[in-house]
Parts: structure tokens; sequence; C-alpha cells
């Protein structure tokens, strides 16, 4: 772990870290340039030193030859080691950038309960499908109405944008949303605009009354109050969210997204994609908890895996549990398939003899009807094209001086 923190350093250096990210982003291509930039000198000496083992007395061209393309292949191996340093250079650079930034939102925002929010990001891989970052971000678009929906209580809000968070990844997972729309929709409803409640495909239509039914229906207010289109917006965000957590509780949505995370292949590729997204910031973060991070990624990993072998094994056996029978079938009916071909061109070719001569005489008819057409108007033609080419003529003429300045103009533009 001491090896990647020294890279984090030497590609970042924090200590600049107020000069701006513009700064450190150059200074992280200058060091991976550099490394790439050893790397094919390397590569370079090693090619040389072949030469000389060559030139070797005693050692016969064909042994030269392999110590040639394995030097070579140690250095073209070294370039594309470099090339993956700079990729993984500016990735780790870019998360962690986003990482910071995110972070400093929710402090702000949720203060003495910020920590809730990261520990609840940090394990969003599994919960929800996406990473720190993601999670981070989510949570920042819609906490402020949040917030004062709940009279600023930063606890509650904490665990209520959580719920929200899982809710959406369970809807996008079992009703086949996409992540957009679902996050698009709870932002429409954090701002009182409810057209997308439609996009959570639970029954109920993008309007205000369509939202103040499934209010009521959730039972949430209890006797308090007979939620209307015209009183909807007197609920708060918070009250919205756990109205639908209680209507997709009903309809068995809650809870698919983490146990997909683990007996899927769609859900456990998202939470490797999610763990090394988190894997990313920590390269580029010498305060992250490596060895977690690494076992998250190894985790997700490996789940991943044992949902992808089994199914690749299964296709493979079935592969070759019916390709023999699929080429016996073909074999089978060829002759058919054959026989039927040969009646179909038999048939265009009996066709065509008897209706030649029919098919030849009204081609005749229909080129002599044309080559008539344009003997009879071949005058008229004539004449109209006479009459543009004299009028352009003329038209040119009236118009000499004003074209001439026009040509002197352009020339001394040029």
């Amino acid at each position: 772990m001491e090896l990647l923190s020294l890279f984090a350093k030497i590609a970042l250096d924090p200590s600049d870290y107020e000069k701006g990210l513009d700064d450190a982003s150059k200074k992280t291509h200058s060091f991976a340039s550099k490394m790439k930039g050893g790397f094919e000198n390397l590569s370079k000496g090693f090619s040389t030193l072949s030469k000389g083992f060559q030139a070797v007395e005693g050692v016969g061209e064909k042994a030269g030859s392999v110590i040639l393309d394995s030097i070579q292949k140690i250095g073209l191996a070294s370039a594309a080691a470099a090339t993956g340093v700079v990729t993984i250079g500016t990735s780790a650079f870019n998360a962690y950038a986003d990482y910071e930034q995110l972070t400093g939102g929710i402090e702000t925002l949720f203060k003495s309960s910020a920590d809730t929010v990261m520990n609840y990001a940090d394990n969003a891989y599994k919960t929800a499908g996406m990473s720190a970052n993601q999670y981070m971000d989510l949570t920042t678009s819609f906490s402020a109405s949040l917030l004062q929906g709940l009279g600023g209580d930063t606890t509650a809000a904490a665990e209520m944008s959580n719920l929200a968070i899982t809710d959406m990844a369970d809807n996008w997972n079992k009703m086949g949303s996409t992540m957009e729309s679902v996050q698009d929709a709870y932002r429409g409803f954090a701002k009182q605009n409810y057209t997308m409640l439609d996009n959570l495909k639970l029954g109920y239509g993008g309007t205000a009354a369509e939202m103040a039914r499934l209010i009521n229906d959730s039972g949430v207010l209890g006797d308090t109050m007979e939620v209307t289109a015209k009183t909807v917006n007197d609920v708060s965000f918070d009250k919205i969210i756990e109205a639908i957590h209680v209507i997709q509780s009903q309809m068995g949505i809650t809870g698919t997204t983490a146990l997909e995370a683990s007996t899927t292949i769609q859900g456990s590729v998202a939470s490797m994609k999610g763990a090394w997204s988190n894997f990313m910031v920590g390269i580029a973060d010498s305060n992250q908890d490596m060895s977690r991070l690494m076992d998250n990624l190894i985790e997700s990993v490996v789940t991943a895996g044992h949902n992808i072998v089994p199914r690749i094994q299964e296709i493979v056996e079935q592969v070759l549990r019916v390709g023999p029978e699929i080429i016996k079938g073909f074999a089978k009916v060829m002759p058919e398939f054959a026989e039927m071909a040969g009646q179909i061109i038999t048939t265009l070719v009996n066709g065509l003899k008897q209706q030649g001569p029919t098919l030849l005489a009204v081609g005749k008819d229909i080129i002599g009807k044309l080559a008539d057409g344009i003997t009879k108007h071949f005058p008229d033609m004539a004449k109209g094209v006479t009459a543009i080419i004299t009028g352009i003529v003329e038209m040119l003429g009236a118009n000499s001086d004003k074209l001439a300045a026009v040509g002197k103009s352009i020339i001394l533009w040029i």
C-alpha cells in the first residue's frame, strides 16, 4: 500500500492543491509522460544491447534472433505498462477531484451527520449499485429541499436521503426503468414537479392529482389530511419519499438492488463498477483505507464471477448438446430445400420463355413512344434552351459595369 501512497503523492502533489485543479492535472500528465518516455528509452536501450549480443562471436544467428525478440517484447510491455499508468493516473485524479468537491458539499449540507452520509456512500456499491461519488452527487441534488421539510434535522435527512436513493435503485432494477429517468423524477418531486411520477411505473400518472392519490394510498399521513391536487404541495418532500417507499414495499420492489448485487449478473456487474470507482478515488487519496477498498473490489469481482461463469458454462454445454442435433436437422431438410430451389428457378425460366415475345413487344412500344415524343417536342425544347442562353448573355451585357466594379473590389481586397 506504500507504493500506492507514493504514486499519489508524486502524481498529484497535494501540497500545491491550492493552486487549482488545472495545475494538478498538468502535473499528473507530466509525470505520466515522463514515465512513458523513460520506458520507451529503456526499450531502445534493450534494442541496442540486443544488437551487441548478435555481434558477440559464438552466438548463432538463431540464438541472437531469439534474444532480440525477447528484449523487444520486454520493451513493448514496458511501453504498455507506461500507458496503463497514464490511464489509471488520469482516472484516479478525475475521480478524486470529484470526490473532494462532493465531500465538501456533503459536509456543508449535513454538518455533524456528514459521516453518516459518507458511510452510506461507501457501501452504495452494494446497496444501490453505484459509486460513492454517484451517491453523494445524487444526495446533494435534493438534500436542500429534504432538510427544509425536516426543519434542518440533518440526522433524519441523512437517513431519509439513503432511503430515497435505495428506493430509486430498487425501482430501476425491478421495473426496468433507467437510472436517469428515476433520478429526474425524484429531483422533480423535490421541486414540487410531479410530471415525471409515471417514470417510476408504479401505476400513477404524472400529475399533482396522481401524486396526491399515491400519498393517500400509502397512508403515511394517517388521518391528518386527505391530500388533493390543490394541497399536495403542502406535503413535505420527506413524506413523499416515505409514501413512495411504502408503495414500492407493497409491490415487492424494496430490497431488490441489494439482492441482485449478489445474485444476478447485471446487479453484480453494477456493484463491481461502483467498487472500482471507489478504488480509483483511493489511489489518489492517502487518507482512504486502501485495504478495505481493495477487499470490496475483490469481493465484488468474485461475486460477479460466481454469477457470470455458471451462465457461460451453461451456454457452452447447451451449444455442444444442441449443435449436433441442429446440424442433423439441416442435413435432413437440405435435399428438400434444394428441390424447392430448383423448382422455383425452373418456373422462372419457363415463365420468361413464355412471356418473352410479349415483353419484347411492350419494350419496343415504350421505346418507340419515347423516341416519338422527343422528336415531336425537340424544336420547342431547342427554342427554350436558346431563349435561356440569350437571356443570360443579355443580362451579363446590361450589368457589365457592375460586374467589373465587383471584380476590382475583390482584387483589391485580396
